[in-house]
């Protein structure tokens, strides 16, 4: 598409150059952080590409990453980064907006609302076209 069509990818606004400029980082933060604190050992966080689910063609996914490891198996992996909450950190934005896709628990940690308005296509669709159980969310 890229020979024909090479504006395709110009859609371009301040929200999606944010997020296109900082999901790589958290990317590599959160591998970083995993292995100083030896969570996890002999995992990989992988790019991924668009897949198309081979029985259902009319059916694709394409996550921010691929998580591996032995422990665990393999997980899709979403990075969101609200520009709505760029200059803020992450517990501030949890705590003050009542949209935001975290909540703070009880015990002052950060959890990933049951259902964010946002996510529920990704939530189904990315983990069965990959064959995966699980995805994570990580948010920069």
């Amino acid at each position: 598409l890229k020979i024909c069509y090479p504006n395709i990818n110009s859609f371009s606004t301040p929200a999606t150059k944010w997020g296109k400029d900082n999901e790589k980082k958290a990317l590599k933060v959160w591998g970083k952080k995993l292995k100083s604190e030896s969570l996890h050992t002999g995992f990989s966080i992988d790019e991924a590409g668009l897949t198309i689910y081979q029985l259902h063609p009319f059916l694709a996914a394409s996550p921010d990453a691929i998580f591996n490891w032995p422990c665990h198996g393999r997980a899709v992996v979403e990075v969101k980064c609200p520009f709505k909450h760029a200059n803020e950190k992450i517990l501030t934005a949890a705590r003050n907006d009542k949209e935001f896709c975290l909540y703070v628990t009880e015990s002052d940690e950060l959890a990933l609302k049951k259902n964010p308005s946002y996510c529920n296509g990704q939530s189904t669709s990315e983990p069965f076209i990959w064959k995966s159980k699980r995805i994570d969310y990580r948010v920069n």
